[in-house]
C-alpha cells in the first residue's frame, strides 16, 4: 500500500466537500422556494382579506400580482398614516411626475439670477 501525502488527503477532503455541497443545492434551494411561496401566500391573505376582492380570482393569483397589491396596499397605508392625498413617493417609482420639482427648481433659478443682476 503506498503511503498517502497530504495532497492526496486535501484533495480527498475537497471531493468530499464539493460532494457535499452538489448534495445540499437542491435542498437549500427547495427550502428557499418554500420560504418565498410561504411569505407569498401570507401577503395574498393579508392583502386580501383587508381589500374588497373577488373571491373566485384569488386562487388564480400569480406571485407578480401578489406583489404588486402588496406595494399598492403599503403605499396606501403610508397615505393613510401621513395623511396625505398625494401618493408618496418610493424609490424606483417611475409614476410620480416631477413637473412641480421642475417648475420650483426654475423658479429657483430665476430667483438666483435676478438678485445676482
Amino acid at each position: 500500500m503506498a503511503p498517502t501525502t497530504v495532497a492526496d488527503s486535501t484533495k480527498d477532503v475537497e471531493t468530499k466537500k464539493a460532494s457535499q455541497r452538489k448534495t445540499n443545492k437542491p435542498l437549500i434551494e427547495k427550502r428557499r422556494r418554500a420560504r418565498i411561496n410561504d411569505c407569498l401566500t401570507q401577503l395574498k391573505t393579508i392583502v386580501l382579506g383587508s381589500s374588497e376582492q373577488q373571491a373566485g380570482r384569488t386562487s388564480k393569483l400569480e406571485k407578480a400580482d401578489i406583489l404588486e397589491m402588496t406595494v399598492e396596499f403599503v403605499k396606501s397605508r403610508l397615505n393613510k398614516a401621513t395623511g396625505s392625498e398625494e401618493p408618496i413617493p418610493l424609490k424606483g417609482d417611475t409614476s410620480i411626475k416631477w413637473d412641480a420639482t421642475y417648475v420650483a427648481g426654475y423658479s429657483d433659478c430665476l430667483h438666483e439670477i435676478s438678485r445676482f443682476l
